[in-house]
Order: C-alpha cells, then sequence, then structure tokens
C-alpha cells in the first residue's frame, strides 16, 4: 500500500500531461500513489488519464466528474479518496508539473522528520 497519495485535478489539460514523467516517477518511487480527478473536461484529457494509468497499474486511478465543479471539489474528491484508500500523507500537485515531480520525496521526508507538521 502507498503511504503517499498525490492528487492531481485536471480539467482540459490533454496537452500538458506528461504521462512519461509520471511513469518515471512511480517507477522510482513505488511509494507514491497518484489520484488524477478529471474535472468534467472537453478535450482529450480523459483518454490520456487512461493512457497514464495504464502505464502502471496500480500506481494510478483516474476519478471523472461528468461536469466541471472546480478545482477545489476535485481536490476534495482525490483528497477523500486518498483517505480511504489508507494514505498516511497527501498532498496535491498542478497537472502542468510546474513544481517538479521531484519534490514529492522532500516534502516526505520533512514529514517524516517532523510528525507534528502532519496536522498543519
Amino acid at each position: 500500500m502507498s503511504r503517499t497519495w498525490i492528487v492531481i485535478p485536471c480539467y482540459n489539460e490533454a496537452n500538458r500531461l506528461r504521462g512519461d514523467e509520471f511513469s518515471r516517477f512511480v517507477s522510482e518511487h513505488p511509494d507514491v500513489h497518484f489520484v488524477f480527478v478529471d474535472d468534467g473536461s472537453t478535450d482529450a484529457t480523459s483518454s490520456r488519464l487512461a493512457e497514464i494509468a495504464m502505464s502502471s497499474p496500480g500506481s494510478f486511478d483516474v476519478i471523472s466528474q461528468s461536469s466541471n465543479r472546480g478545482k477545489a471539489e476535485a481536490v476534495r474528491r482525490g483528497i477523500n479518496q486518498a483517505f480511504d484508500g489508507g494514505a498516511t500523507y497527501v498532498g496535491y500537485w498542478d497537472a502542468d508539473l510546474a513544481t517538479p515531480l521531484a519534490e514529492i520525496p522532500r516534502f516526505v521526508e520533512t514529514l517524516d522528520a517532523h510528525p507534528d507538521l502532519e496536522m498543519l
């Protein structure tokens, strides 16, 4: 079971989703699980997410919302799924990877070193 889950809210992100980077990251960090939430996209986001999920079964979940409900609702749905899945740490990341995935282990390291931060 992955203890760190990262929620990726997506709305019309088909051209920005870098599946190769997500796949490479989970191959190097099998303790991290991603939950992509397609927030009612009208482009090819859903098919791109399906491709990413198939690239490494068990490392990715995809939630599809039938209509756009906003980023906050997409994040909330993903966080709920992460906690239902037994996550210890949950965060969210932007689909465009403006913050590189390589930062995730650093955050986990900090939380492990400072368990008092978990409740912030």
